[in-house]
C-alpha cells in the first residue's frame, strides 16, 4: 500500500498555532490507520504532521484539515 501526502517536507504551509496565523514548513508526516476498540468496525485514517517555525520544530502535531496553502484560505475557515 503507497500513501499519497496532501504536504511533504520542505512544504510551507499556514496554521493556527498558540491563536495566532502562523507560517511553518513541514518537517515531517506521518500516517496510521486503527479500528474503533468501541465497536471493532469504525475505521480510521489518520495523516499528522510536524511543522517547524523559523528553523525550530514545534512540540505539536497538526492534523491536515488544521493546515493551508495560504493565509487567505486559513482565515477563511475561522
Amino acid at each position: 500500500m503507497t500513501k499519497e501526502f496532501k504536504w511533504k517536507p520542505g512544504d510551507i504551509v499556514w496554521f493556527m498555532y498558540k491563536d495566532k496565523a502562523t507560517l511553518g514548513e513541514i518537517a515531517s508526516c506521518w500516517y496510521r490507520k486503527s479500528i474503533s476498540c468501541v465497536d471493532f468496525e469504525t475505521v480510521s485514517d489518520i495523516e499528522n504532521y510536524r511543522i517547524s517555525v523559523a528553523g525550530k520544530d514545534l512540540n505539536d502535531t497538526f492534523d491536515l484539515k488544521s493546515l493551508f496553502p495560504d493565509k487567505e484560505s486559513l482565515i477563511k475557515s475561522l
